[in-house]
């Protein structure tokens, strides 16, 4: 249960799963490598807690469902790596199961038919989006199959606001029982998407001259198990 287990398992094989999607970061200016580095905290921290075994299994399985093209996010691969953990059978298995499957395949629809998700694409806010409706999805999909208990990813969570994550999660959670949904079905709130809106256009336009995302991960992840890199 190390950093560099995360390194190894999960960050290494990212490229294998498409590409990272556009990330906002503050400083307009953060260039890949840097990028690279705040990413991987990012995924050491939700998984570190994790053994080998259990990481392996988390990736196979999130590899296994992901339709996307994009990296999954780090909260992905921690619903997956805790949903191995449970001791014995779980008397809510089946419907946690259902519940993914209903999410993928909402996401699955989503990013062939979204009007929205083809702007953003074009723009340069699609991974932001992405994240935002892949984490409503599953929330939904959990209310809807009626699994106790509830997993769910940070990127759910608006950063504008004052709330604490409980309490904006219990009020997504509260909305969706009331409309009583038999389908997931994602109104993305019109805050996050001027948002992403306003960081798309701080961005830089790539440069052709910039290093590709897996010569940065391959050489930072080799310096990760010299000693050094993120985590």
């Amino acid at each position: 249960m190390t950093a560099r287990d995360v390194r190894d398992v999960i960050l290494a094989r990212l490229p294998a799963l498409g590409s990272p999607g556009e990330r906002f970061f503050p400083d307009p200016d953060t260039d890949r490598e840097r990028a690279w580095e705040l990413i991987a905290r990012e995924y050491v921290e939700a998984l570190r807690q994790f053994d080998r075994p259990t990481l392996e299994r988390a990736f196979a399985r999130v590899r296994d469902t992901n339709t996307t093209g994009f990296w999954p996010s780090p909260g992905r691969f921690r619903q997956a790596a805790l949903s191995l953990l449970d001791p014995a059978p779980d008397a809510d298995a089946a419907k946690r199961r259902a519940a993914e499957q209903r999410a993928e395949a909402y996401v699955s629809r989503y990013l062939k038919t979204s009007r929205l998700y083809r702007e953003a694409r074009k723009d340069g806010w699609a991974g932001e989006l992405l994240a935002y409706v892949q984490a409503a999805a599953s929330v939904q999909a959990q209310v809807i199959e009626g699994t106790r208990g509830m997993s769910w990813d940070p990127a759910l969570l608006d950063p504008a606001s004052d709330a604490e994550p409980k309490e904006q999660l219990d009020a997504f959670v509260a909305d969706c029982r009331r409309q009583k949904l038999a389908e997931v079905r994602i109104a993305v709130p019109r805050g996050r998407i001027a948002a992403w809106r306003a960081a798309a256009t701080r961005r830089p336009a790539p440069s052709s001259e910039e290093t590709p995302w897996q010569e940065v991960i391959a050489r930072l992840t080799a310096a990760a198990k010299r000693g050094g890199g993120p985590g």
